[in-house]
């Protein structure tokens, strides 16, 4: 089993940039994404793993686009191979793994290859600060290969999910809550997220980005059509050719920095042998969180209470469904008419707005809240001077 895979330094990094104009059609970018997993793949187990973040409709653009999952679901069988599809959601609860895939179309779009990976786990030996031991699905262990599908966002915690950040849903049910609370700041989450991804590095990621999101991913951002489709066999180089299209600095990303110091593949773009045309995407917009990361450690002990950016429950929008509170590792939720979010409590993981399928759970900063009441009490004067 390829635990603890480090990058070959002396083979270059290979990210191919796909032109991809819909999701009409992607039987051809597929077909050019996957001749990067050579060989013989007859009787071969391949696992495949789409991003479910939730029970979210395909035009939501939160979860992995059926149509990529249905054509390399295809084009894998084609080839002979025995296809796996699952992934473990963002919502903590067993069900909730199948209730996710169907909403997303994604268990459609399986073909009959959908797994439950959430109800076959198995405890491993785990080496990272936050935990001695995780409990991952049996199927991320067992497949021949793996090939990753996730999708081009932003995150407020990690600033972009894509290649590495899609292989933390190897960890089963609240195994993924347990870590986002003993790796509760921007800087330690990176590097438990590292510590999953080198469990078993995908051995082709293809990511969706023919409409990607930006601004607070990776529920509650603002769609973009971006009409690419990036494919590699080492993630780390494909998160940094990502992070360069969007204009994130990679110094700023701690998965980034952590995958690099690990040697678990390429982040210096001039040794990225990139196949297609690397654009900048104009205007595209981050989250908060690189912001804080420059910040110093004595700024941020004392400063980081005050500008972190805080999930708020938006009534209108609550059902109170209770996502949120079987989502949350803290605790910090409760549930009456709508949800309630204990600030005291809060780790900022956002694991809350993660698991609301009806964009109630919001994402700001006391800072940004502070600057509103400010603006709207000048404006307030001014009228009535």
């Amino acid at each position: 089993m390829p635990y603890a895979i480090s990058y070959n330094f002396e083979m270059p990094a290979r990210v191919l940039i796909i032109d991809a104009p819909s999701y009409q059609d992607v039987s051809g970018p597929i077909s050019r994404a996957l001749q990067e997993l050579p060989g013989d793949l007859r009787a071969k187990k391949v696992l495949v793993k789409p991003n479910i973040l939730g029970a979210h409709a395909p035009e939501k653009g939160v979860d992995t686009h059926p149509a990529i999952v249905r054509e390399v679901v295809k084009q894998l069988q084609a080839r002979g191979a025995e296809v796996w599809v699952g992934d473990n959601s963002g919502i903590g609860g067993y069900g909730a793994n199948e209730r996710s895939a169907k909403a997303s179309g994604i268990l459609e779009a399986s073909g009959g290859c959908y797994r439950n990976i959430a109800l076959n786990g198995k405890e491993i030996n785990f080496k990272s600060r936050f935990s001695d031991k995780l409990v991952v699905s049996r199927e991320v262990l067992e497949a021949d290969l793996i090939v990753s599908l996730p999708r081009f966002k932003t995150h407020s915690l990690t600033v972009l999910t894509g290649a590495v950040k899609n292989t933390f849903g190897y960890a089963v049910g609240g195994e993924k809550s347990r870590l986002h609370l003993r790796a509760a700041n921007f800087a330690d989450f990176g590097e438990a997220v590292v510590d999953v991804f080198q469990i078993r590095p995908p051995d082709l990621t293809i990511l969706d980005g023919i409409i990607a999101m930006e601004g607070y991913g990776p529920n509650n951002g603002t769609l973009r059509k971006v009409g690419k489709i990036l494919v590699s066999s080492d993630a780390v180089a494909l998160d940094r050719v990502m992070a360069e299209m969007v204009g994130a600095p990679a110094e700023k990303i701690p998965f980034l920095k952590v995958a690099g110091a690990r040697k678990l593949g390429e982040t210096d773009l001039k040794r990225i042998e990139i196949e297609g045309k690397l654009e900048r995407i104009p205007g595209f917009k981050l989250p908060l969180s690189p912001v804080m990361a420059p910040i110093g450690q004595m700024f941020y002990r004392f400063l980081y209470p005050f500008i972190r950016v805080r999930p708020q429950v938006n009534g209108g929008l609550c059902t109170a469904c209770g996502d949120c509170k079987k989502a949350c590792p803290a605790g910090a939720i409760t549930i009456d008419k709508t949800a309630r979010i204990d600030l005291d409590k809060c780790i900022a993981c956002y694991c809350c707005n993660e698991a609301c399928t009806y964009q109630a759970i919001q994402i700001k900063s006391r800072v940004r809240n502070f600057l509103g009441f400010g603006q709207k009490m000048i404006s307030s004067r001014n009228k009535k001077a």
